[in-house]
């Protein structure tokens, strides 16, 4: 920073939930960093659960005082004396999943949440997150967008359209081609079917109990049914599009009645991809805790719901999936355009207390620009 400032705006998370803007230390940058100033961030559900004090928060034991937010994207600021990956002026975005240097690659941390494990097992203090002016994170959680891509998306959501890549990228790669339910049409879900659709995969059926949600789906032209899982017959409805063969069921969301109709519909033998966190605590799927199925993306077969199932956890995203999804986001004008379409509305960063509050359940993604 030509003249460097000491301290930036900042959302913290307050005791018991609710956020605060406070003046913060600029992060220091050790010698893999990169420092980012943030010009583009936007809200996932797990900040409203973490921001509303919900059961998951507290069984996860977020702690008081982080600086909140994990997507995010910006101008690289200052970098560490052994980057080579970018240098200040690069326009990138970040992954939220970090690792500190040399630490063992499995002991990840998440800005904005919760650090990687001490010795004892415990969650340390996390990197600050996306909702302030700056944020530091190692070099291999940064990656370089083209100035296409700076121009046409809002470039933070490259972060959460990372988790319906890899959820495609895994369906694609077992080997189904088509029958796909998916329970949940917010960000994630929307993300999940145009990529299903850029496949090429078949029947793909999206299921959404709020009306406005399933309005805000169908101008994507992404799926081939959507339904109201409300309905009476809903269940049959979905054997008969699918002639009693429900390949895969992917929960988006995460309330039970969500996890209990899935595992209803599938085939003996299909798949369950698990992504949404569980909305109550302590959570159970054959014996395994929800939660750390996800987190810790566990893969296993059940035979304990009168059928096998094969089940896997996914969350975040990968490296070769970061690559991946960019090289396509430059090659499709449709994907980029739909992808931006996903939000709902766009705020300047100093309005977000006050907006995060009176969110209610037709905003799909709330988008923010960098302070002023």
């Amino acid at each position: 920073m030509s003249t460097e400032k000491k301290l930036m705006k900042s959302f913290l998370l307050k005791k018991g939930g609710g956020i605060e803007l406070r003046q913060m230390p600029v992060p220091k940058v050790n010698d893999f960093d990169v420092l980012v100033r943030i010009t583009h961030s936007s809200v996932c559900g797990t900040d409203y659960q973490i921001i509303h004090w919900d059961s998951w928060t507290q069984e996860n034991e977020i702690q008081e005082g982080i600086i909140l937010g994990h997507e995010g994207a910006g101008i690289v600021e200052k970098i560490g004396s052994k980057v080579t990956k970018v240098k200040p002026g690069d326009f990138v975005s970040m992954e939220s999943h970090y690792v500190e240097h040399n630490d063992n690659p499995k002991n990840e941390g998440i800005i904005g949440i919760w650090g990687p494990k001490d010795l004892n097992g415990k969650k340390t203090f996390p990197r600050g997150g996306t909702y302030a002016e700056f944020c530091c994170n190692d070099e291999k959680s940064i990656y370089k967008l083209s100035d296409k891509l700076r121009e046409t998306v809002h470039a933070s959501l490259l972060e959460p359209a990372g988790n319906g890549w890899k959820v495609a990228k895994y369906i694609l790669d077992s080997g189904i081609k088509e029958n796909v339910v998916i329970f949940g049409s917010g960000l994630h879900g929307t993300n999940l079917t145009l990529f299903l659709k850029d496949f090429g995969i078949k029947n793909i059926i999206l299921v959404e109990p709020d009306e406005t949600r399933r309005k805000f789906a169908e101008k994507f032209n992404a799926v081939d049914y959507i339904l109201n899982p409300l309905e009476k017959d809903f269940m049959d409805k979905v054997l008969k599009i699918c002639s009693n063969s429900v390949n895969c069921v992917v929960d988006m969301a995460g309330p039970k009645p969500v996890f209990d109709a899935g595992v209803k519909l599938l085939k003996n033998n299909g798949i369950f991809v698990l992504f949404g966190l569980p909305k109550e605590a302590n959570r159970e799927v054959s014996g395994k805790n929800l939660s750390e199925v996800i987190f810790s993306e566990d893969e296993f077969d059940s035979t304990d719901y009168g059928k096998k199932i094969h089940f896997r956890g996914i969350t975040g995203r990968s490296h070769k999936g970061w690559l991946e999804l960019i090289s396509r986001l430059e090659e499709s004008e449709f994907l980029r355009k739909k992808i931006s379409e996903t939000l709902t509305e766009v705020i300047p960063m100093e309005e977000l207390a006050e907006k995060i509050n009176k969110v209610d359940k037709h905003m799909i993604k709330l988008g923010m620009n960098g302070f002023r």
